[in-house]
């Protein structure tokens, strides 16, 4: 299927979701990524802001905060995506794409983990964003680990394509994907 029509079709359906299932969800992956064995909260993470009933992060982002973790929130710039480091969400602003952005100077150099969002997946841990590529092109440059978050029926069928960067781990409401 074209992931144009994925796309959409995967945007309409995560925002009919009735906000007290999004919540649930949103917390159950929130705690299998806490709990799982392959994320390490004392290494510089990268969390998206979420916009349109992407999981939600911000229990995640506060609670890494709140333990001393070092957390970074992507920018884009003409020259590409980048990380900025934030001690508190009022460190944010509107910015491209109606995204809250960090107006931090303090540019994380170096993260070891990524959270990254998606509309969808496939079974080969493929995504698909928004396609812009600001995901993949960071990914391809920096190489962290990568875990992405979603909702379990954002599973699809589709081809991937050459620079379409695959992630480490998928975690769902019902199970992840390694």
């Amino acid at each position: 299927m074209d992931k144009k029509i994925i796309r959409q079709a995967m945007i309409k359906q995560r925002l009919e979701v009735h906000e007290e299932e999004y919540q649930s969800y949103s917390l159950k992956i929130i705690e299998s990524l806490l709990t799982s064995s392959f994320f390490n909260m004392e290494q510089p993470l990268g969390i998206y802001m979420p916009i349109r009933q992407e999981v939600d992060t911000l229990h995640l982002i506060h609670y890494l905060l709140a333990s001393g973790s070092r957390v970074a929130l992507p920018k884009v710039e003409p020259d590409g995506m980048h990380f900025y480091y934030i001690d508190h969400l009022d460190q944010l602003v509107l910015g491209t794409f109606g995204v809250m952005e960090p107006q931090s100077n303090h540019l994380a150099e170096k993260i070891s983990t990524l959270i990254v969002p998606l509309v969808a997946f496939n079974e080969k841990k493929e995504r698909i964003g928004y396609g812009k590529g600001y995901y993949d092109r960071y990914i391809e440059k920096y190489h962290p680990q990568t875990i992405g978050i979603a909702f379990d029926f954002q599973k699809q069928e589709f081809a991937g394509e050459i620079h379409d960067q695959p992630l480490d781990y998928i975690i769902t409401e019902k199970r992840i994907y390694e």
